[in-house]
């Protein structure tokens, strides 16, 4: 008898691993989780209250949605002070954890006149935000395709031109900056922003690859060579 007493001790420690957890247990520990990551973010980027976003966005309303993508919807909203951003609210059903932090890190630590600049962002209640320097012309992809034949003409070759010596410019530090080299992989013509001067402005580094890290080791587990 004291075998198998044990014996049925050993199944009942078995069988409670495969007891299936309450989800909202789960839920709070991988928001738990993911608050340590985003409060690492903070010394690269301001983080702003989900009370903020709200009344800048009033209220996340519909009326104000200027874009929507695979990771998300895109407000426009304005601060009390009169400044003007955009707001990418990511969606829930999918986590984006890694896009969301490298997103941070990466445009936190970069900064050049051909890269969008990331102004704030937050995370409450499992919500994910991030505001940008709002781009009063959009996306190059809007002036190519999306547009009417008239606003079609006003991107001439020369404008072209410019809009693709600065898309070089922004890639090529991007490239060989002494801060944090990155490969972006999944540059297209919808995320080329156009700020009031038609300047180009690279955005969406959720997916880029490191090359080189500050000290100018390059990371082993990166196969990816910048052509020369």
């Amino acid at each position: 008898m004291r075998y198998q007493h044990l014996f049925v001790r050993r199944i009942e420690r078995k069988m409670h691993h495969f007891i299936p957890r309450n989800p909202q247990i789960l839920f709070a520990e991988n928001v738990k989780s993911m608050e340590m990551k985003v409060t690492a973010m903070e010394k690269f980027i301001r983080r702003f209250s989900l009370v903020e976003l709200e009344m800048a966005t009033n209220d996340l309303d519909n009326k104000n949605v200027i874009g929507y993508g695979n990771m998300g919807l895109m407000y426009k909203a304005e601060f009390p002070n009169g400044l003007l951003v955009a707001v990418k609210r990511l969606h829930r059903f999918e986590s984006f954890e890694k896009e969301f932090l490298s997103e941070i890190e990466i445009l936190g630590r970069l900064s050049h006149t051909n890269l969008v600049q990331l102004l704030d962002f937050c995370f409450e209640m499992g919500k994910k935000f991030l505001v940008y320097k709002y781009m009063i012309n959009g996306t190059l992809h809007q002036w190519l395709y999306g547009r009417p034949h008239q606003a079609v003409m006003k991107i001439g070759w020369t404008l072209r031109l410019n809009i693709a010596v600065g898309l070089a410019k922004g890639l090529a530090w991007l490239h060989h900056n002494n801060v944090l080299r990155v490969a972006h992989l999944k540059l297209n013509s919808k995320c080329i922003l156009l700020d009031d001067k038609f300047d180009p402005k690279i955005s969406n580094f959720g997916n880029v690859i490191i090359l080189m890290n500050t000290s100018g080791t390059p990371l082993s587990a990166s196969s990816f060579v910048v052509p020369y």
